[in-house]
């Protein structure tokens, strides 16, 4: 999951958060423990929750620029952490979600240790992938705030 993370808030199975171009940096460090509340029409999902740097739309190029990278817009990953629903209460015991029953998924991210610049703005995103033992299954996902 390193490298520009563009890509991903295009995806239609994506939900995003950011917020407004800060107007000083912000130093994050430590370990964060985001909460998603999800519901399912399928009994599994897994959920990449991920902490994202995005570069102001004027941040220069490089220069040389000998692999042609664009910087304006540049979505820097953080910190990315998947997790199974399943495993949402214990690793020891899956217990599968109950359909469109409203869950709480906590997750515990590695510690970080980051600096987002004046400018910047710092996005959350979250893609959910739908699992079940036979491979991909179709479903409905819904997040509430």
């Amino acid at each position: 999951m390193a490298g520009d993370q563009r890509f991903a808030a295009k995806r239609p199975d994506v939900q995003v958060y950011q917020t407004e171009p800060l107007d000083q940096d912000v130093t994050v460090a430590g370990s964060a423990s985001p909460r998603l509340w999800v519901s399912s029409s399928g009994t599994d999902s897994d959920f990449d929750v991920k902490l994202i740097d995005v570069y102001p739309m004027d941040y220069p190029n490089p220069d040389p620029n000998p692999r042609d990278m664009h910087m304006g817009g540049y979505q820097q990953l953080v910190r990315g952490e998947p997790f199974r629903a399943k495993f949402r209460n214990s690793f020891e015991k899956a217990e599968p979600l109950q359909p469109n029953k409203p869950t709480a998924i906590n997750f515990d991210l590695p510690s970080i240790n980051h600096t987002f610049r004046r400018g910047h703005r710092i996005m959350g995103a979250d893609p959910e992938h739908l699992v079940s033992a036979g491979g991909p299954q179709s479903a409905t996902i819904r997040r509430y705030t």
